[in-house]
């Protein structure tokens, strides 16, 4: 079986109607015989994407629950009996932007504007150290379930998908991931330095203004899909959001590196 564990802002929005569209994610044989688990912290958000659960008569494969995401991850690394393909953490509150001298582990935030926003990037961010060694530990698990591949000597096991339409949180998911051992996945539509010089400026979120004011990394690369990742019956509301609007979004999948050296 498949637990597609789903922590994202609008967990209600991210149903498939089949097992196929998660196959072409997955590269994985179609199959029913998989389950979905969609986590928020939302009761009212949880409360409607059980409701379409239920109307597309798909609650027997399809779950979801109010929880953080910590939590949940534990409980199914304690007790979930199957393999675990793919995780997915989509658009996460951001953090407040730090200035340029506090660089991402600041903690005043003057540019971040909203106090609401967690602290920073190590403090109050859904993406913490022990998400990311929870995520690896699952998904590591799990290398039986995919295919062999160019780098599978090295890396293995279920997939981890991160998306953000903040430019500078998807690039700080992405080296956390990396230092918690993850590996990228080279995308087959890579963003290229062409298509981040064609954007306009102007279109692009204050915060992402910000950050390249800032002279901040720019997501651009293999690394960095140009094309969504998942087929537009499992996108987001965040994410029908920023196509609507021409919102860049920050895409990338990893893997868990197998035999990872202690550090």
């Amino acid at each position: 079986g498949l637990a597609s564990l789903n922590r994202q802002e609008d967990a209600s929005c991210n149903i498939s109607s089949s097992g196929k569209i998660w196959a072409e994610l997955l590269d994985l044989p179609h199959s029913n015989n998989r389950n979905f688990l969609g986590i928020d912290l939302s009761g009212l958000a949880i409360g409607y994407a059980q409701g379409v659960a239920h109307r597309w008569d798909l609650s027997g494969n399809l779950h979801f629950a109010v929880e953080s995401a910590e939590a949940l991850l534990q409980q199914v690394s304690d007790s979930y009996p199957g393999p675990v393909s793919l995780c997915m953490i989509q658009f996460p509150t951001p953090y407040r932007l730090p200035t340029r001298e506090e660089g991402s582990g600041g903690s005043d935030g003057a540019q971040g504007g909203n106090s609401q926003l967690p602290k920073s990037a190590l403090e109050g961010f859904m993406v913490s150290p022990k998400l990311l060694d929870l995520l690896r530990s699952i998904l590591s698990s799990s290398a039986s379930t995919t295919k062999s591949s160019p780098s599978a000597n090295a890396a293995g096991g279920g997939k981890l998908l991160l998306q953000s339409n903040c430019e500078d949180v998807a690039l700080w998911m992405l080296e956390a991931a990396t230092r918690a051992g993850f590996q990228s996945t080279d995308m087959t539509v890579p963003r290229t330095e062409e298509q981040v010089r064609a954007l306009n400026l102007d279109k692009l979120p204050q915060r992402t203004q910000n950050w390249v004011a800032m002279g901040g990394d720019r997501a651009v690369g293999d690394t960095w899909s140009a094309v969504p990742l998942i087929p537009r019956r499992g996108s987001t509301e965040t994410e029908v959001a920023c196509r609507l609007n021409e919102t860049p979004i920050h895409r990338c999948l990893l893997t868990p590196k197998l035999n990872r050296e202690a550090s």
